[in-house]
């Protein structure tokens, strides 16, 4: 099972802040038995990427990234193939 998050603007005051959300969000996540959870981090243009057992990356938005199912994502080229123009 894959998992996509978004950063969004939720109250993590009591995580410690976002990044402390984002990973207790994440490590429920993959301890309930998810096999990858992606975090596109819009304002940063990066991506989360945690697979289950394995270590933690974080890297650009641009990267390919392989899925549980052996394709691919890429959120840059998913967004101008869109139509969207990502520059904000």
């Amino acid at each position: 099972m894959l998992f996509i998050e978004i950063d969004t603007k939720v109250d993590t005051h009591r995580f410690g802040g976002e990044e402390g959300y984002i990973f207790a969000k994440t490590k429920d996540l993959l301890e309930s038995g998810v096999e990858l959870v992606l975090w596109f981090l819009i304002r940063k243009r990066k991506v989360l990427y945690t697979p289950k057992g394995k270590d933690w990356t974080v890297t650009d938005w641009d990267r390919d990234l392989k899925l549980p199912n052996g394709e691919y994502i890429n959120l840059l080229k998913l967004l101008e193939e869109s139509g969207i123009n990502p520059t904000f």
